[in-house]
């Protein structure tokens, strides 16, 4: 049986003091079917550079986070969608513990 895909949205503005961090946290997840969606409200600081050498979606886009993370879903191929904060950093199993619980027990989000 095939992992189902996880679609890991970040909204983004003028983090990059935080974002490689947050961004090497989800590519060191321990659970590999996975796509990575940035989505930054038009940074002035090295935001895009950083966010580019993760993914190649990378999308700027505003006015602020509940619009980027709703064009992010809009993008997202996944069966299940994971946003987290640009200041964030996972620790290697959670996309993992977050799919087990979701997987086939009726439950509908985990938070």
């Amino acid at each position: 049986m095939k992992s189902p895909l996880v679609s890991v949205i970040v909204p983004t503005k003028n983090s990059s003091r935080t974002l490689e961090a947050c961004l090497q946290s989800v590519k060191d997840q321990t659970y590999r079917e996975l796509e990575m969606i940035v989505v930054d409200n038009f940074s002035s600081d090295t935001t895009p550079d950083i966010a580019r050498r993760f993914t190649e979606k990378f999308f700027s886009k505003g006015p602020e986070r509940s619009y980027q993370r709703n064009f992010a879903v809009e993008q997202a191929r996944g069966e299940y969608v994971f946003i987290i904060d640009s200041d964030m950093r996972l620790e290697p199993g959670v996309i993992d513990e977050c799919v087990e619980q979701m997987g086939g027990k009726g439950v509908v989000g985990v938070i």
